[in-house]
């Protein structure tokens, strides 16, 4: 969400409009209740919490049904 040129929350709203149907995967240290919470209203969105680990990239990947090799 800490992101150099503007709030992630931004991004992802500038991103919706722009993409509706695009998936999101929010990776950030913050909270995850509190990031459902603020993206309640979203579709095709989902959380990946520190410490990142490829098994749990993996698994958010499979939430948005998108598959990687």
């Amino acid at each position: 969400m800490g992101l150099p040129h503007r709030p992630g929350d931004v991004l992802v709203s500038e991103i919706r409009a722009k993409y509706p149907n695009m998936p999101i995967i929010i990776a950030s240290g913050q909270g995850e209740s509190a990031l459902r919470e603020k993206f309640r209203d979203y579709r095709a969105i989902t959380f990946l919490s520190k410490p990142y680990f490829s098994d749990r990239l993996r698994e958010a990947l499979a939430t948005l049904n998108v598959w990687a090799n």
